[in-house]
């Protein structure tokens, strides 16, 4: 068997285990703790916000099953940084890629951005990226961490 049909092999018998799993019982798995729920949309968040453009999902789910993460919310993590929401991460991210760099900003406000912008500054860019990748993890982990005690709270009072 060559390497090649053996990840389809292996990627179908995975599919056979989860396709009759609810998406709510996918998603917040109840045996799972709420902090390792919490680290995995952080993690997600991490690698959508990173500049690993054209890698992202598979980053995503290689760290989730390296670290025995749940998939799907790491998955929804690393979809931060779609259409709506780049040009924001990008400015964000320059801004304090240029400040770290004691450089002027080259641009006032988020219009002026475009690609060509980030390709002329990926340094200031990279640089930026990291600091703006931890923070909002740390955001969107405490958001569901406390959405999930409140939501549990919620059902024990109720």
């Amino acid at each position: 068997m060559s390497k090649k049909s053996s990840f389809f092999h292996w990627v179908q018998l995975q599919w056979e285990k989860v396709k009759n799993i609810p998406l709510k019982e996918l998603l917040l798995s109840p045996g799972e703790p709420i902090w390792k729920k919490g680290l995995a949309m952080g993690l997600g968040v991490v690698i959508g916000i990173l500049p690993l453009w054209g890698f992202q999902t598979m980053s995503a789910i290689a760290l989730a099953q390296v670290f025995r993460l749940n998939k799907p919310l790491v998955l929804i993590g690393s979809y931060i940084n779609f259409t709506p929401l780049f040009p924001w991460i990008l400015y964000q991210s320059l801004q304090i890629g240029f400040h770290f760099q004691n450089l002027p900003m080259p641009f006032q406000s988020v219009e002026e951005i475009n690609l060509e912008v980030a390709k002329q500054s990926f340094g200031a860019y990279l640089i930026g990226a990291i600091p703006i990748a931890l923070i909002w993890a740390f955001a969107a982990s405490a958001c569901i961490i406390l959405g999930l005690y409140i939501n549990r709270w919620r059902q024990e009072i109720f």
